[in-house]
């Protein structure tokens, strides 16, 4: 192998535009057993299927405050609308916007 730059260091990596393909051969890639793979794979599902349900869940929050919205508006608009600024910190005070 050339050793115009291929690797500066341990952990760094410099591009060489003149690495050919036989060249690019010798390199060792070192991938996880079949069983780890798998299990990977499994994990991933368990999270995408999350992620879905997680969606359709803000989807519907959505669709529930879009139609919301107009009473939310017209409560304003009319002085009636409170917000409870102590509900971080646990307390429940209230204030009239």
């Amino acid at each position: 192998m050339r050793e115009e730059g291929v690797f500066l260091e341990a952990q760094r990596f410099q591009v060489n535009t003149k690495l050919n393909a036989s060249e690019f051969g010798e390199f060792e890639i070192n991938l996880p057993s079949l069983f780890e793979q798998r299990r990977i794979i499994e994990e991933w599902g368990t999270i995408q299927a999350k992620i879905d349900m997680l969606k359709t869940m803000q989807f519907g929050t959505a669709v529930e405050l879009g139609a919301m919205m107009p009473a939310i508006l017209d409560r304003a608009f009319r002085g009636e609308l409170q917000f409870a600024f102590g509900f971080l910190n646990g307390q429940r005070d209230s204030k009239r916007l």
